[in-house]
Parts: C-alpha cells; sequence; structure tokens
C-alpha cells in the first residue's frame, strides 16, 4: 500500500500553481538564479534524485502496512507567492503490531491552500 501511494505520488507531479500556466512557468519562478543552472537541469536532477531515493525507500519499506497519526516538518519552510516548500518531512506512523515510529519517508512537502503533496523523495 504504501508503495502505491509513493508511486503515484512520484509520477503525477503537482498542478502549478495559479497564475503559473505549466512546470516551466513555476520551475522559472521557484529556481534560484543565483545558481547559475538552467531549470530543466535543475528539475531534472531533482527527478533522478528523487527516483533514486524511492528506490531506495520501497527497498526498506515496502511491503509493509502503516497507518498515518502525525506529520511534523524539522527543515525550513520557502514561501513562493501561491504555494510553499516544507523541508525535513517526518511522519509518525504505526506498524501491522501497533509499534510507533517516526520515519522519513520523503524529504520536502509542496504546500499550495489545503492541499499538500510529496515533492522530492531526497531526504539526505
Amino acid at each position: 500500500m504504501l508503495g502505491s501511494l509513493l508511486l503515484a505520488a512520484c509520477g503525477h507531479p503537482p498542478p502549478p500553481p495559479d497564475g503559473h500556466t505549466s512546470s516551466e512557468t513555476l520551475a522559472r519562478a521557484s529556481s534560484r538564479p543565483e545558481r547559475g543552472v538552467p531549470v530543466s537541469y535543475a528539475w531534472d536532477d531533482l527527478h533522478q534524485k528523487s527516483t533514486n531515493a524511492l528506490r531506495r525507500l520501497l527497498e526498506r519499506w515496502g511491503g509493509r502496512t502503516f497507518t498515518l497519526g502525525a506529520v511534523a516538518y524539522d527543515g525550513e519552510t520557502t514561501v513562493y507567492d501561491s504555494f510553499r516548500v516544507r523541508r525535513a518531512t517526518r511522519l509518525t506512523v504505526r506498524d501491522e503490531t501497533g509499534q510507533e515510529l517516526e520515519v522519513h519517508f520523503y524529504g520536502s512537502t509542496f504546500v499550495q491552500g489545503d492541499q499538500h503533496r510529496v515533492f522530492s523523495y531526497v531526504v539526505d
């Protein structure tokens, strides 16, 4: 079940926030010009790192069932005009035996209004 949810989230990026007509305009609005890298490179790099992190996550936790108890953020929050990116996502879950665990299944959360989506599986 966890694997299905994570794969679904990874395969379908969040829709562009209000005022952005495409993923490219979103990327341009949220990129950091001081880094001096093309937007396409930055997004491709994030996608590759997330794919690799998701693979490791499924190898470790795949096939288990968890119930979500709470979500917390240990990292910084970057605020843009119409959305936020919250980093270092920490989940409190209960496994099939009833044991409560704090886990970092993914790194960043994209927040727009009351909608939350996995933004990055990179947790390093």
